[in-house]
C-alpha cells in the first residue's frame, strides 16, 4: 500500500512516525516559550481582526475621515504582531544538536543536585 508523503506524516507510515513525533516533542519542549508567544500573537490578530470587521459596520454611521482613522491604527497594530511573531520565530532552535544541547541543559536545571538548591537559599547563605 503506498502513501503520499501527507498521508505518511500523518501516520500512514507507522515505522518513521514514532521518530517524528519525538522530535516534535523535543522541539515543542525546548521552544515552549517561543510556542506560547506565538500562539499568542495569532489569536491577538484574530481578536484585532475581529474588532475591526465591527468598525465597518454601516450602521455605526461613521464618517469616511474615522473610517480612515480606524484602518491606519488597525494597520499598524497588525504590521506591529507580525513583526513581533517574525521577532518572536527569530528566537527558536531548529538545528538539531542545538534542540538536543538545549533539552540536556533544561534537565539539568530540573534534576539539579542538593548543594547547588541550597546555595540558591538566601537564609542558608546569606554573604554569598
Amino acid at each position: 500500500m503506498e502513501c503520499s508523503l501527507l498521508l505518511y506524516s500523518l501516520g500512514c507510515g507507522f515505522k518513521m512516525n514514532w521518530i517524528l513525533r519525538t522530535a516534535l516533542i523535543a522541539w515543542l519542549k525546548v521552544n515552549s516559550k517561543v510556542v506560547v508567544r506565538v500562539i499568542l500573537g495569532i489569536a491577538i490578530f484574530f481578536a484585532i481582526e475581529l474588532i475591526y470587521s465591527k468598525f465597518l459596520d454601516p450602521e455605526l454611521l461613521l464618517s469616511k475621515d474615522t473610517r480612515t482613522y480606524v484602518l491606519i491604527i488597525y494597520s499598524l497594530i497588525q504590521f506591529t504582531i507580525i513583526f513581533w511573531l517574525v521577532f518572536t520565530l527569530r528566537y527558536a532552535i531548529w538545528d538539531k544538536e542545538k534542540l538536543q544541547k538545549a533539552s540536556r541543559a533544561k534537565e539539568s536545571f530540573k534534576s539539579m543536585p542538593k548543594n547547588l538548591e541550597d546555595l540558591s537559599d538566601v537564609n542558608k547563605h546569606p554573604k554569598l
